[in-house]
């Protein structure tokens, strides 16, 4: 009985151990959050209203577009410009620690190709009913696909 009751309590103390273990090692629940307030469309990430410079809009087929250097730089997310074809690279490398190790620091990416409904994400090629485009001379992305890539909930609240 001592030995059943001794197994019981290890088991248990195991079991308790790798909850703990899991709970503490779970990420923060990351959220954008795109909404209209009065007439402007506006997002949240993390609870925190993001200013955009150029205006992120919704396009013609209901998508969220935002300036890709904008949205990178907010999230401290390092964003690769290629003139021929015009696209642009995210990388989940944090910027800081990309440029401490002169690029290339490893990740994922996730590539966006001017004009085309397709992005590429490590390295393997997905539809998109929408497409990647330059106003005013800035980069513009679907925010849906460069949020969840980015390990982040996006919702739409009306």
């Amino acid at each position: 009985m001592k030995k059943i009751f001794v197994m019981c309590c290890a088991v248990l103390c195991v079991l308790c151990h790798n909850i703990y273990a899991m709970d503490n090692n779970t990420e923060p629940h990351r959220t954008m959050i795109v909404t209209i307030e009065n007439g402007n469309l506006q997002i949240s990430i993390n609870n925190e209203i993001v200013s955009f410079k150029n205006s992120p809009f919704i396009d013609e087929n209901g998508r969220t577009q935002v300036p890709v250097r904008e949205l990178c730089e907010f999230l401290n997310k390092r964003v690769y410009w290629y003139e021929n074809p015009q696209r642009v690279t995210i990388s989940t490398v944090p910027a800081y620690l990309d440029n401490a190790n002169g690029g290339g620091a490893g990740g994922d990416s996730i590539q966006f190709v001017i004009g085309d409904n397709k992005y590429l994400k490590k390295g393997q090629e997905y539809p998109m009913d929408t497409a990647a485009r330059i106003i005013n001379n800035r980069a513009y992305i679907p925010l849906r696909i460069a949020g969840e890539f980015l390990n982040y909930e996006v919702i739409w609240q009306e």
